[in-house]
């Protein structure tokens, strides 16, 4: 299959997004060993290049005991610092535009659900970050259980996460892990969708998931009630005809869960997107600076 160089960085992206949500916080201050904030290395050429290859790298990963952040914004750090969407990041515009390649080191004896707390400590010292917490009432994308109720498979807690097998035989397919989630990507011969083979996935999963996609104008949450971990497939849309249905125009009706396939395919797993109102959690950057302080 070739490989469509836009169809791979969308790949990437949709992995490291889902990546970056990952992760609890700790009630005790967590600080990297070493780490290093430094303006992005990538460049549009660059970036090309890593896509032609494959070996694309962006945004957030966890490797051993370092932590790699690349090509993101500081709106982004912020989000993955607080474990948040990006749209729950009230900032000026600015925060929105350089990038920005970060690197830490955990100390001895770390896990990764300390990850985000001591992005936050980084972020604080480097950016002098100030930030408070906001409730807001909101409309959002609904994820729900559709009438008749779910028909998902729940995984099997013992087994290990499905695709990686699969990913070692598809050049155009990437497999990670993100906690106990195992997610096999991959992209559909003429890059106009990226398929998705999910085991242990639960529901606040998917609808980060189906956020990064840009399914809807608006952020979808979880509102199933589903408290299990299911074995999900899906294909993602990548080209805007795909995407009918998915503008807040394409649900003028709550119970029309739009025309697209990637709805078609919900449906089938018993969910549906609707129209609610709900509190959504924002983060409301006070203070930033646009330079980080030397490393």
């Amino acid at each position: 299959m070739n490989r469509n160089p836009r169809t791979s960085a969308v790949v990437a992206i949709l992995a490291l997004g889902f990546c970056a949500q990952a992760g609890g916080q700790s009630t005790r201050k967590l600080e990297f060993e070493v780490a290093s904030v430094k303006p992005t290395a990538l460049d549009q050429d660059s970036m090309r290049e890593y896509s032609r290859s494959g070996s694309l790298k962006l945004g957030a990963r966890i490797v051993g005991k370092r932590a790699e952040y690349l090509y993101m914004s500081l709106r982004r750090l912020v989000a993955a610092a607080y474990s948040v969407e990006p749209f729950q990041v009230a900032c000026p515009d600015w925060l929105r535009e350089p990038r920005f390649d970060v690197v830490g080191i955990m100390p001895e004896g770390s896990r990764k659900e300390e990850v985000p707390a001591m992005l936050q400590a980084l972020l604080a010292e480097r950016f002098r970050l100030a930030v408070h917490h906001e409730s807001r009432q909101e409309a959002v994308t609904a994820l729900v259980v559709a009438e008749g109720g779910p028909r998902l498979k729940e995984s099997d807690a013992e087994a290990a996460p499905s695709g990686k097998a699969d990913f070692s035989k598809n050049s155009s397919a990437r497999f990670f892990t993100s906690g106990t989630v195992g997610i096999l990507l991959t992209a559909n011969a003429g890059g106009q969708s990226v398929h998705i083979r999910a085991s242990r996935m639960t529901m606040a999963d998917l609808a980060h998931l189906l956020t990064q996609s840009d399914l809807s104008d608006r952020p979808i949450v979880d509102m199933t009630g589903l408290k299990g971990s299911y074995d999900v497939e899906l294909d993602i849309p990548l080209s805007p005809a795909d995407l009918a249905g998915a503008s807040d125009a394409g649900l003028p009706d709550v119970s029309d869960p739009g025309s697209g396939g990637v709805f078609r395919t919900l449906k089938s797993l018993g969910l549906e997107l609707k129209k609610r109102k709900a509190p959504v959690d924002y983060v409301v950057v006070d203070h930033a600076d646009k330079q980080p302080t030397g490393n």
